[in-house]
């Protein structure tokens, strides 16, 4: 509309400047009273006038008194809070710099740089056994200390021994015992066969979600497949110790020891197996035997490593581990995923670099090794952790001494061929390094 009239051009002028000044007053009454809103469903307004602890007072002085009395405290915005905890990270402001960020951390360059650590460390020049032998001693020392593990004194004390079963075929004790670190026990059974022709000694290693109880047939059966109950009736002495079966809560253990003493999971579990075989090479007639190790999963990650520093294993048997650490922690720790395995991460970032599943074949070499696998494993084996598992064997003409049982199965043990393997090994044993 066209406006001749200077009057009526003025009011005109003046109702519409009335109107916006309304509109403006409306949207800064709505936006506080939002203000408000937010900041009163984030919480009711805090006393910043109340008293300050004396003791802190005298720590620290009158601390400034520089908000209002009652005032309130945000402590979390919108969209940090929101799109950081769930599938939407990828809409984040921000992702771009944590991709950015996660690029870099796995980039060919890094993994190319840590490759060259990792095959400096292990690279050995060696004109016969013993002198290899020699040389890997200073590599278990190293992996003793990325694990947290320290040097104490010999244990195996034994607390409390009660048998709970006796049938035609074997006893089973309900055992604890002091392990190295004496404030903490060692939890296990004992079964023994009744007939006194026994072949050897097995530390029989459950995973998580499984339970010593479960190895030797004394609950229900899991994806153990009773392996211990089994190696019993063979003419095996079992001795199957609780290990820490949590995932969860296994990372606050490797936190809680971050804090003062360096220990991790693992290195609790493996003072208390260090202790178990302290009580097996005290008594005078199982210190003769034949001593294996033989794990499934968690387990089978435990056994490797415990053959890797302890030298008095004769035999490693490590089932539903094959696999490459780095491959299998990048799987679960992509950027976008929530991660749900961080019990994995040994708190000493050294450990990833240099130690891969197949060294531990270097630090276990020449001892006879069975890796055993089920073909349907929900995480499948390692056929370049394998070859080079083949490769360290075939130095000095030992490759007899690694086994490869393969079986249609998924996560669990297969006792029924294993055994007959470990059976085969005892008998041509010989330690002669």
């Amino acid at each position: 509309m066209i406006v001749k009239n200077k009057k009526y051009m003025f009011i005109a002028l003046s109702a519409g400047a009335l109107i916006m000044m309304f509109v403006c007053g409306m949207l800064v009454q709505k936006y506080n009273v939002l203000a408000k809103l937010s900041n009163a469903l984030s919480g009711s307004a805090l006393d910043y006038a109340k008293d300050v602890d004396q003791e802190l007072i005298d720590a620290f002085g009158i601390p400034a008194q520089i908000y209002e009395e009652k005032s309130h405290y945000i402590y979390s915005t919108q969209p940090e809070r929101s799109q950081l905890a769930g599938s939407k990270f990828k809409d984040y402001r921000y992702y771009w710099h944590y991709k950015e960020v996660a690029d870099y951390l796995t980039s060919d360059d890094v993994k190319q740089k840590s490759k060259r650590i990792h095959d400096d460390f292990w690279l050995t020049q060696a004109d016969t056994l013993t002198e290899y032998v020699e040389a890997m001693e200073e590599k278990k020392q190293f992996l003793k200390e990325t694990i947290g593990i320290k040097d104490l004194p010999e244990n195996g004390k034994v607390l409390s021994d009660v048998n709970i079963y006796k049938d035609g075929v074997c006893t089973v004790n309900e055992v604890r015992m002091q392990s190295r670190i004496k404030s903490i026990s060692v939890p296990l059974y004992i079964a023994k066969p009744i007939d006194p022709n026994v072949k050897g000694v097995v530390i029989a290693l459950h995973g998580f979600s499984g339970s010593p109880e479960k190895v030797l047939g004394l609950e229900a059966r899991d994806y153990t497949r009773q392996f211990g109950k089994e190696l019993v009736k063979n003419g095996y002495v079992v001795f199957a110790p609780y290990v820490l079966n949590s995932g969860d809560k296994n990372t606050n253990i490797s936190c809680l020891g971050m804090l003062y003493s360096q220990h991790t999971f693992y290195s609790i579990d493996l003072q208390k197996l260090l202790s178990v075989v302290d009580y097996i090479k005290a008594d005078a007639e199982l210190k003769k035997l034949p001593l294996t190790v033989y794990g499934i999963s968690y387990g089978g990650m435990l056994s490797v490593l415990f053959g890797s520093i302890d030298n008095r294993i004769d035999i490693v048997i490590s089932s539903g581990a094959l696999q490459s650490a780095h491959a299998f922690l990048e799987q679960y720790y992509r950027l976008e995923k929530n991660i749900t395995r961080p019990f994995h991460v040994i708190f000493n970032n050294a450990y990833q670099i240099y130690f891969n599943y197949s060294d531990f074949a270097r630090l276990i070499y020449p001892r006879p090794l069975i890796i055993e696998y089920g073909a349907f494993d929900e995480n499948p084996g390692s056929a370049a952790e394998w070859k080079n598992m083949e490769n360290i064997y075939k130095q000095f003409d030992m490759i007899d001494k690694l086994k490869l049982v393969w079986f249609k199965g998924y996560h669990e043990t297969a006792p029924v061929i294993t055994i007959p393997v470990l059976n085969d090994l005892v008998n041509n044993l010989s330690r002669k390094y």
